[in-house]
């Protein structure tokens, strides 16, 4: 099934870990594509931009109440329980709770997808010996 039909009607947060790093502003072009080709899926990061908080405003101006909410991570380990899925008040489906969102959490990483599986195994397949892929 296509994600366009697996989430029809429903808005998808993606969650990434993000970072200080330069590389971190792949996210936002990625969120910029999604808007375009995906509406009603978002991204947003732990650490870098952007965050949840930038996120909320878009949710809100856009009559968001419920949604999905999944790691943008190739596995869902714990790092993605505690930030994303855990009952403390810090984690993003209390957050978003306490922001007046109902929530459903999945939590199921990348690798957790045969399409991507197979890209992923691909690039690998295709990769020379040694050399990293893109490179």
């Amino acid at each position: 099934m296509h994600v366009k039909e697996k989430y029809r009607g429903q808005a998808h947060l993606l969650i990434a870990y993000g970072s200080s790093h330069p590389a971190n502003a792949s996210y936002s072009c990625l969120q910029l594509m999604l808007a375009d080709s995906l509406p009603g899926v978002y991204l947003a990061t732990v650490e870098g931009y952007p965050q949840l908080s930038e996120v909320l405003p878009r949710l809100r101006r856009q009559g968001v109440k419920e949604g999905i909410l999944s790691p943008y991570m190739l596995l869902a380990g714990e790092p993605a329980r505690h930030d994303m899925a855990a009952c403390g008040e810090n984690s993003w489906k209390q957050i978003l709770a306490r922001e007046g969102f109902q929530v459903k959490v999945e939590l199921c990483g990348l690798g957790g997808y045969p399409a991507y599986q197979e890209i992923f195994g691909q690039r690998v397949r295709d990769c020379p010996a040694g050399q990293a892929v893109g490179g």
